[in-house]
């Protein structure tokens, strides 16, 4: 605990209140990107939170094809 003069307290229970405010207002924020991002994704994709599209059947993942395309360095002329 840090001491606070008399003459502050009313001053420094404000910014805690602030503070405290805009934690709530940016977790707010934060649910409604992470519903956007969820929505976005699912749209995209066909699918539904349960990993079924919407025709109810379940989405396959998808397969990767890697193909190598590693180059050698070359040395400076």
């Amino acid at each position: 605990m840090i001491y606070i003069p008399a003459r502050l307290e009313s001053t420094v229970r404000q910014w805690h209140d602030n503070f405290q405010q805009a934690e709530q207002l940016i977790e707010q924020l934060s649910q409604q990107g992470r519903a956007r991002l969820s929505q976005a994704k699912s749209t995209k994709s066909g699918t539904t939170k349960s990993g079924t599209t919407k025709s109810g059947t379940t989405k396959s993942a998808p397969t990767s094809r890697k193909t190598s395309t590693t180059q050698t360095p070359r040395k400076p002329s």
